[in-house]
């Protein structure tokens, strides 16, 4: 027993450890080791939360099996990501995989595999939104082998997605027939932890972590394997940073090793514009432009503070500090308000806590002109921000010429420039008498996925200049795609009173997340009992819908799914139902008393047997007393034969009747 001061509290027991010689999986080994480490930091976590560790726990089974379990765990917090960090040893052929992972009443996924050498290295993940107490994790093996598996509990994650997809970043492997083990990636967000497993078939031999990083677990099994988990020993501070997961040591092993990037919270502040540009402003009057802040990351952003500078410049007053969930957004009022002639320039600071930087700035410009002058052009606002627009798809923003110089203004032309955008109506010239405005529409559709910017220029007689320009930009981004299947969903015929189900599989087959906000069955008999919204899927991913249809009434019934969706093919998408009600059939079988019996009859049993089969089977419980029967189990499509047999006081049956032969529609 051991224990040491590295930033977790570590104990781990041995019972069995050889190095001496490696036989094989298919032999009887007895042992196990077990270990447990315990990570001290701290419970209370704001929005900005950083990726750690909470608890660790190890198991190494020793002797052959197909199922490996953790020991008993239990999460610190609520809504932390559990990862199960599997390794094999292999018997030979086929390569030794992990079939499926369980525990905790949760749903387990496969993170990333590496087999390509002996054994198999493997991550699996899934999200636990309520903490748990005492659960233990059970992953099912391919092959009987000796195997390793340490599970790890993270707080501070992205919650976004399913099952804990959303605080998966980037996943790599790595293997070789010899060499140091390694394995890169590239991160895709600020502040992520990368650990990873790996599996070394040939020795049972420490690793030596490169430097900055450190081991979570090792086994040096029973069979001459090495099986060990790793981590980076901070976080990265920036996305895009490439990182090696990796050991010095040995250098000629055969090795397998997964590694994968677990994502904080996205805190992220945007603005719908990066400029202001008011344009001429008379002097003595106000022009005013709105500045639309939203929380685009996946967990709330907190706006300190905003501060303005420039002449003739000011903004609304709001309260501070304000806190926006994700999606939501703030909307600044900025006002210009020149009391000289001449131009004028300036900045808005907005301070937040955003991971995309602290500070935001938003450059402010304008012109005082006066009032006695000749024909002047104002344009509101001064710049055009389209945001994110999927490709294929299009948004229009408007734009606002006035007239507020003393004589009339001409507008000979307006033209735009940059790729996607483009003017939707306009015929020139136009004249403005003075206090008169014109809408002009921009269009930004792009047909890439690129950021693009461009300009709208209008030339005028305006005394503030002969040209004006709105700065433009936009992003196409990668639309999100569904595929469904199948495209229709046909029922056939079944029974009234009772029910049939079909599933329907919605995959998203785009470049970005699909999101399925809501779905609905329209329909007599139809009813949706599979599916909680809204869903949301990976690039990759799927999902799978129940439909059932439950007859009231005989005759052809129709029906539709409907869902509501992001993806750029349109909303909502929809699948026909179809599906016919059949009443249940019923055979009524009557027969006449026996004459001259022996005995006295008390009842009749009903047997029946499906035509061809010569075997029949009692209908009815206890005999019955009258000279009748209704037989409302039989199927459509079906042939049967009945036969009767009346039933003495003795309780002694009579030989049965003549045989009776019916073919149900």
């Amino acid at each position: 027993m051991y224990i040491q001061s590295y930033p977790p509290i570590q104990f781990q027991k041995s019972i069995w450890n050889s190095t001496s010689f490696k036989p094989r999986a298919d032999c009887c080994l007895a042992g196990f080791i077990f270990s447990v480490l315990l990570f001290a930091s701290g419970f209370c976590q704001d929005a900005a939360a950083q990726v750690a560790i909470q608890a660790s726990v190890a198991f190494d089974q020793n002797s052959p099996s197909t199922t490996v379990s953790s020991p008993l765990f239990s999460t610190v917090v609520k809504n932390e990501l559990l990862l199960a960090f599997i390794s094999t040893d292999a018997t030979g052929g086929t390569n030794t995989t992990v079939t499926g992972a369980s525990g905790g009443g949760l749903t387990w996924a496969l993170v990333k595999r590496t087999n390509q050498e002996s054994g198999t290295s493997e991550i699996w993940r899934a999200f636990a939104p309520a903490v748990l107490s005492n659960v233990r994790v059970t992953a099912t093996l391919s092959q009987s082998v000796v195997s390793s598996i340490t599970v790890s509990s993270f707080s501070g994650v992205a919650t976004g997605g399913t099952n804990g997809s959303g605080a998966i970043g980037a996943v790599a492997s790595g293997y070789a027939s010899g060499g140091a083990p390694g394995a890169t990636l590239v991160t895709t967000q600020n502040g992520s932890l990368v650990v990873g497993v790996g599996n070394d078939y040939d020795n049972a031999i420490s690793r030596i972590p490169v430097s900055g990083q450190s081991l979570l677990h090792q086994d040096l099994s029973s069979t001459g394997d090495t099986y060990w988990v790793q981590r980076l020993n901070a976080t990265t501070a920036s996305k895009g940073t490439t990182v090696s997961l990796g050991d010095s040591s040995p250098t000629t092993d055969r090795y397998n090793l997964s590694i994968c990037e677990v994502l904080p919270p996205a805190v992220s502040l945007t603005a719908s514009a990066s400029s202001l540009n008011f344009g001429a402003v008379t002097d003595g009057t106000t022009s005013k432009q709105s500045l639309t802040l939203k929380s685009t990351g996946t967990s709330p952003v907190t706006i300190s503070s905003d501060s303005i500078s420039g002449t003739g410049f000011s903004v609304g007053a709001v309260q501070f500090p304000a806190t926006l969930s994700p999606g939501q957004s703030l909307t600044l009022t900025v006002s210009f308000a020149p009391n000289t002639v001449g131009s004028s320039s300036g900045q808005l600071t907005v301070s937040s806590n955003s991971s995309s930087g602290s500070t935001m700035i938003v450059s402010l410009s304008g012109s005082g002109v006066s009032a006695t002058s000749g024909p002047v052009l104002s344009v509101s606002p001064g710049s055009l921000a389209f945001g994110n627009v999927a490709d294929g798809s299009s948004e229009v923003l408007n734009v606002t010429l006035s007239s507020t110089g003393a004589s009339s203004l001409v507008i000979n032309s307006a033209s735009v420039s940059g790729t996607g955008f483009s003017l939707v109506s306009g015929s020139w010239p136009q004249t403005l008498a003075s206090g008169q405005s014109l809408t002009v529409q921009v269009k930004f559709a792009p047909t890439v996925v690129a950021s693009e910017t461009g300009a709208l220029t209008i030339s005028s007689n305006s005394n503030s200049g002969a040209t004006s320009q709105v700065v433009l930009s936009g992003s196409g981004i990668a639309s999100p795609q569904i595929a469904i299947n199948p495209t229709a969903v046909a029922f056939g015929t079944v029974n009234v009173g009772a029910s049939a189900t079909k599933t329907v599989t919605l995959t998203s087959t785009g470049a970005t997340a699909l999101t399925v906000s809501s779905g609905s069955v329209t329909g007599s008999g139809f009813s949706l009992s599979g599916g909680t919204f809204p869903l949301s899927l990976n690039p990759g991913s799927t999902a799978t819908l129940t439909i059932k249809f439950a007859p009231t009434a005989g005759g052809t019934d129709s029906g539709t799914l409907s869902l509501n969706t992001n993806s750029s093919g349109g909303s909502p998408s929809t699948v026909p139902l179809n599906g016919t009600g059949q009443a249940a059939a019923t055979v009524d079988l009557s027969w006449n008393a026996p004459v001259n019996s022996p005995a006295t009859v008390t009842g009749y049993n009903v047997y029946r047997s499906l035509s061809g089969s010569g075997s029949f089977a009692l209908l009815n419980s206890t005999p019955d007393q009258q000279t009748s029967y209704a037989d409302s189990t039989v199927t459509s499509g079906a042939t049967y034969v009945y036969e009767i047999k009346s039933v003495g006081s003795d309780g002694v049956e009579s030989t049965a009747s003549n045989e009776f032969s019916i073919s149900i529609p």
